[in-house]
């Protein structure tokens, strides 16, 4: 994970070197899943994320994630970076590049992405590429969130990858509960369908966390891209 590793420290590096920014928004979450039917195929995983403002239009986010798989003893990690254009107060446009490794293999992906703040729910998409050197599929995807009160938020979200030896398409629900200064816990309920080493087929899959949001923006602007994040468990 070398290459991971040093995409990371330049990341923060060159955000250190920047005095004009300003720390906007951030998480950090931990998390466990595992699939419904056998609960060996499981995974726990630590994330964090921090968004940096350099003027009230536009903004950086940089991703680190990292999971460990239970029954394949595989461990994966990605760091992405957003470039954020924040076109109104209710609107973000985007382009993110990420670097991604799984055990031996590794890949970037790369591509838009957009978010709109309705009046009823928060809407987010993106579309791009994923590229292991050999071979390169499509990544994809599309969220919504809604805060039924100040404590208690609800959000679904469809994921597709297909990068050769590797489709899946995930779905999934989730609901949160606030405690307080940023700090929910929250559970997940989903669909995999996948085509992907031990993975064959449509399984469901369940999961728990706990997730804390800081900063005036109650978190990040966009959600995590890449493979790893999308696997309940291998």
């Amino acid at each position: 994970m070398k290459r991971l590793f040093s995409a990371a420290c330049a990341a923060a590096a060159l955000a250190g070197s920047l005095q004009a920014a300003e720390i906007t928004g951030g998480s950090f979450d931990l998390s466990t899943s595992a699939f419904a039917d056998d609960t060996d195929y499981a995974r726990t995983a630590v994330g964090g994320a921090v968004e940096l403002g350099f003027s009230r239009s536009f903004s950086t986010q940089l991703d680190l994630f990292y999971a460990d798989f239970n029954l394949t003893d595989l461990e994966g990690a990605n760091a992405t970076l957003h470039g954020i254009a924040h076109v109104s107060s209710t609107t973000s446009l985007g382009l993110f590049y990420g670097i991604e490794e799984t055990g031996r293999d590794e890949y970037d992906f790369y591509g838009i992405e957009a978010g709109h703040e309705f009046g009823f729910a928060d809407a987010e998409f993106y579309l791009g590429e994923g590229d292991d050197g050999a071979i390169s599929g499509t990544i994809a995807g599309v969220a919504f969130r809604r805060d039924v009160n100040s404590q208690f938020t609800v959000s679904a979200g469809l994921d597709h990858l297909d990068l050769g030896n590797i489709e899946l398409t995930r779905i999934a629900a989730s609901a949160q509960y606030d405690v307080g200064k940023g700090a929910k816990f929250y559970g997940e309920l989903g669909s995999l369908n996948a085509e992907a080493q031990n993975l064959s087929g449509n399984e469901a899959f369940v999961g728990i966390g706990f997730r804390w949001d800081f900063g005036g923006n109650r978190g990040t602007t966009f959600g995590r891209r890449g493979l790893v994040n999308k696997l309940p468990g291998l």
